[in-house]
């Protein structure tokens, strides 16, 4: 029996690699930007539910401007509590599995070690307060949740820090790297095939075990000066002059939102449970790296 699958904030970074993953015969995605569903919109969540009769709700939507959600807290509110919320609801009145993607940012960066699951949320602004909230009305309202905490996202189509790096270099232009942030770069196309495995797992086990919040990042752990290295050297080897790099603090930059120094999440137990393995995000971050070469202009 085939079962249909709501991937929601298909547009997305994470939703446009859904897009192109791969998913087995027995799941039938049906994908839903923000101008097909507003998830804030509890209505309309309800009677998309009742007429796609999902198995499983994979959320993929979220308001992911960090400094945008200082100015804007309602907004990051609406995205990131009120729509999983509705999300939660829906899928508990459908019987169905829901699939929650948050975020590093519900943690405040200070514990120096691998963030493990159950570690008490300690955000630092807006947006992470925002995601911390949306956990928690998933987790109280969705029996059957897999909440799925990712870090430092990137991929080959979509605005990112690895993006920023790249274009910098292949204008000519000195950067400015922060030095004291530490993290878990993830490839897109990796955790978009990770969702669709636990969701297909989950479906076929329904046990109560796999519920919960799961990591799932890159490894190894990198800071941005070498996420940046790495940019450059796959870069020098599609032929783009390396650049002058000066370290500075975060500081320096003096950003509207706080980031966590430290965005190191402990996946042993997604392993453990469900198989999968951290992937190496250096692969995926040089094939981006020659995806953008090949573009005739950098994007204004």
């Amino acid at each position: 029996m085939v079962a249909t699958v709501l991937v929601v904030g298909a547009n997305g970074q994470v939703g446009r690699a859904l897009r192109a993953a791969s998913w087995p015969a027995d799941l039938a995605p049906v994908f839903l930007d923000r101008r097909q569903l507003d998830i804030a919109d509890a209505r309309t969540v309800c009677s998309l539910c009742q007429m796609h009769k999902p198995a499983a709700i994979l959320n993929a939507a979220a308001f992911s401007h960090v400094d945008k959600a200082e100015s804007d807290p309602e907004g990051a509110l609406a995205a990131n509590r009120l729509g999983p919320l509705n999300l939660a609801i829906a899928a508990e009145a459908h019987g169905a599995l829901l699939l929650h993607i948050s975020t590093d940012y519900v943690f405040d960066g200070s514990l120096r070690i691998p963030y493990p699951v159950d570690h008490p949320l300690s955000p630092l602004g807006v947006y992470g307060r925002s995601k911390a909230a949306g956990e928690q009305a998933v987790a109280a309202a969705c029996r059957r949740h897999l909440i799925v905490r990712t870090a430092w996202v990137f991929s080959a189509w979509a605005g990112n820090f690895a993006r920023l790096v790249f274009d910098r270099a292949r204008g000519g232009l000195p950067l400015k790297v922060v030095s004291d942030q530490t993290g878990s770069p993830t490839p897109a196309t990796d955790l978009a095939a990770a969702c669709i495995a636990m969701i297909a797992q989950a479906l076929q086990d329904d046990s109560s075990r796999l519920f919960g919040t799961h990591h799932y990042v890159g490894g190894p752990i990198a800071d941005r000066l070498a996420l940046a290295a790495a940019v450059l050297d796959e870069a020098e080897r599609q032929g783009i002059a390396r650049p002058d790099v000066t370290p500075v603090p975060a500081s320096t930059f003096a950003a509207p939102a706080p980031r966590p120094a430290w965005s190191v999440l402990d996946m042993s137990k997604t392993t453990e449970l469900f198989g999968l393995p951290q992937p190496d995000w250096r692969p995926a971050l040089a094939e981006a790296v020659q995806v953008w070469a090949r573009e005739k202009e950098t994007p204004a």
